[in-house]
């Protein structure tokens, strides 16, 4: 969606014109409408200082027309627009400005404090005149604007043409202009920035007793009974209900549209709009180079293509900071500027959390790169030497951008709190690891040996709180399991070490030529050989010779030796 400007003459604050790169022209009708009326007059119900500024502005519109167009003076130009006389996005607002014109012309003559019979006719000629307008900006929009716009400009033509049939009491072709606008009311109420959602909360709350009166009046006064009007009123929710899809059908192709250009962001819950130019045009080149960035697997060039993308994020922090400033200097701020300012503060808060989330994968993939030097014993590009000092460096930086990232998220996402606890303990767990690192490289193995294990404290605690998550992430669990076996391996490196380093203060490695059966006294973990023990155990030739013999029955020898005992010898014992 690209904004149309103009020098002569600078359109209004008011006016909030876009066209979209199709030829098709965008304005926020309803919310021009509101902040026109504010500005001029309705807050104090003065329809006569609001009819002066509908004329004032139409006025200079018509003759920013004529001189685009090169036309003399003395030529009469068109009362009513047709599609090739919009050449400008801002030429929208003539057919509303008509309209508009008439209608508080209307509401002038309605307001006097003595509603004569000739007053009352001129009031409802004006209020014809103002839906014959609109009837001719919703002809004229369904042409050049988008589909949001359509949408719009059937709304107002609805209601003016609602309104002026009220006036002729004529309740059942009001009502059905009535039911159209809030069923494209509650559709649009879903589409938009906050600020258009609730300019049509508003104009829904202003239908409501409009369409009550409407049912009221048919039933009171109509000619019809109890059953032909339910059954009327059924109908017509029915043909709103297929007319409900066909809206739906119009808002989701505006919306795949607006995501394609790039016409808001999503922050904290909300739909920003972005109106500037120049911001659209940075987040594209954003959104190209982080495409770029994540598919580049060779470390210099990856970092050269972050320091662009950066580069892109300062750019659109300083148009952001600039819009403010403008909008600042202001000395009585309206409530548009206040939301104005409000939407370019939640920008600025979107645009520093995106750009210390890419920092912070810089900084990651950088630690990736040189913790593969630091172990391979390697050199950078410019032959210096990794040292564990600077991965230390970068993890230092990395936790402090994670804080500044913690400050500008969600707070009231709980589920998210506790995911940035588990992270920020997994990083000083493994800053704690590198410093035990570059402790034990600087020859202190006893402070290596305590950073190690708070550094395993660290980790595990980090792990503890990733798997009580509701969604647990396995790419954070698979490093906080790599950092722990780090520590572990790092643990028996250490522990190892200090032993061999007792062992030269005392020189017994220096000796091992010669034994000394002190050393082994001393130093005995385990006796080998094991000294033998007895234990009891049956003869093993005896059962193995008792399994291959075989034995003559003997029951009837016992037999005779109950009845009659036989002397025993030498040769019967055996048997």
């Amino acid at each position: 969606i690209l904004t149309q400007t103009s020098t002569t003459p600078t359109p209004t604050p008011t006016e909030q014109v876009q066209t979209i790169t199709t030829n098709k022209y965008s304005l926020d009708l309803f919310l021009s409408i509101k902040t026109a009326r504010l500005q001029n007059g309705l807050r104090h119900k003065d329809y006569k200082r609001y009819k002066n500024y509908c004329k004032t502005r139409l006025r200079t519109l018509r003759t920013a027309h004529r001189k685009q167009l090169k036309i003399r003076n003395n030529k009469k130009l068109k009362k009513y627009f047709q599609p090739e006389d919009i050449i400008d996005a801002r030429y929208l607002m003539v057919p509303l400005l008509l309209a508009e014109r008439s209608w508080s012309h209307a509401m002038e003559l309605k307001d006097s404090l003595e509603l004569s019979a000739r007053a009352r006719i001129h009031s409802m000629k004006r209020l014809q005149k103002a839906a014959k307008y609109a009837q001719h900006l919703q002809e004229l929009f369904s042409v050049v604007a988008s589909g949001p716009t359509q949408l719009e400009a059937q709304v107002y033509c609805g209601l003016l043409n609602g309104n002026c049939l009220l006036e002729k009491e004529q309740w059942d072709q009001a009502l059905d202009h009535f039911l159209k606008s809030k069923t494209i009311l509650i559709q649009l109420c879903k589409f938009g920035d906050e600020d258009q959602k609730q300019v049509f909360q508003e104009k829904l709350e202003e239908l409501e007793p409009s369409i009550r009166y409407c049912r009221f009046s048919l039933a009171n006064f109509s000619n019809l009974n109890r059953e032909a009007l339910e059954l009327q009123l059924q109908n017509k929710n029915a043909q709103s209900e297929s007319f409900t899809n066909k809206i739906e059908e119009i808002l989701v192709d505006a919306k795949e549209k607006q995501v394609s250009v790039l016409s808001d962001v999503n922050w904290k819950g909300r739909n920003i709009p972005i109106k500037s130019e120049k911001f659209k045009n940075l987040l594209k080149l954003i959104k190209d180079k982080t495409f770029e960035v994540d598919h580049q697997t060779q470390f210099e060039k990856k970092l050269e293509l972050y320091e662009q993308l950066l580069s892109r994020f300062n750019d659109s922090h300083r148009i952001i900071i600039e819009e403010m400033r403008t909008l600042q200097s202001a000395q009585q701020k309206t409530h548009r500027q206040q939301t104005q300012l409000m939407n370019l503060q939640s920008l600025l808060e979107y645009i520093s959390y995106t750009k210390l989330l890419h920092i912070i994968n810089k900084e990651q993939f950088t630690i990736e790169s040189l913790d593969k030097k630091l172990k391979e014993n390697e050199s950078t590009v410019d032959k210096k030497k990794v040292k564990a000092e600077d991965i230390i460096h970068i993890y230092d930086n990395l936790i402090e951008n994670f804080l500044q990232l913690q400050e500008l998220r969600d707070q009231k996402d709980a589920e998210q709190t506790k995911e940035f606890s588990a992270k920020l303990l997994s990083l000083r767990a493994a800053r704690c690891f590198y410093i035990a690192i570059a402790q034990i490289s600087n020859g202190n193995s006893q402070a290596g040996l305590a950073l190690i294990e708070r550094a395993s404290l660290f980790a595990s605690t980090a792990q503890e709180q990733f798997e009580l998550l509701t969604s647990v992430n396995q790419l954070e669990l698979s490093k906080i399991e790599n950092i722990k076996n780090q520590i572990s391996t790092e643990k028996s490196i250490i522990i190892a070490t200090s032993i061999l380093q007792q062992q030269i203060k005392s020189n017994e490695i220096n000796t091992l030529s010669i034994f000394d059966n002190n050393l082994i006294e001393t130093k005995r973990t385990a006796h080998l050989p094991p000294e033998l023990e007895s234990i009891q155990c049956g003869p093993l030739l005896f059962d193995l010779a008792q399994l291959e013999c075989s034995f003559p029955s003997l029951e009837n020898r016992k037999i005779i030796e109950q009845q009659q005992p036989v002397e025993r010898t030498t040769s019967s014992s055996f048997w």
